[in-house]
């Protein structure tokens, strides 16, 4: 799905941005290449990112690697307008460690 037709009104390029990297790290580490959820970025960070406010790579990578959160699979949790955020205990990929060069 074209990230641009998936965003409609919502500000979430650095969501897209930053999962489709965590995608292809996690592909080229495992073999296998896994979709996950842009949405639960946008709804569940507790960074004050969001649709309207937008966000940016940087600071999405260091709160999922602070938070060791969970990025669960699209199928999980799909790109879907108003969605709310879920705690969800199962395991997911996680980001264990990232640099950023100025």
């Amino acid at each position: 799905m074209s990230s641009i037709k998936a965003q409609n009104s919502c500000s979430a390029c650095w969501a897209f941005a930053t999962i489709g990297t965590i995608e292809s790290i996690n592909a080229l580490k495992t073999g296998e290449l896994i979709e996950l959820s842009t949405q639960q970025m946008v709804e569940c960070n507790d960074d004050e990112m969001s649709c309207s406010t937008g966000g940016d790579t940087y600071r999405l990578l260091r709160w999922l690697f602070e938070n060791q959160t969970n990025i669960q699979p699209l199928s999980k949790f799909p790109l879907a307008n108003g969605d709310k955020c879920f705690v969800d205990d199962k395991p997911g990929v996680r980001v264990k460690d990232f640099s950023i060069n100025e």
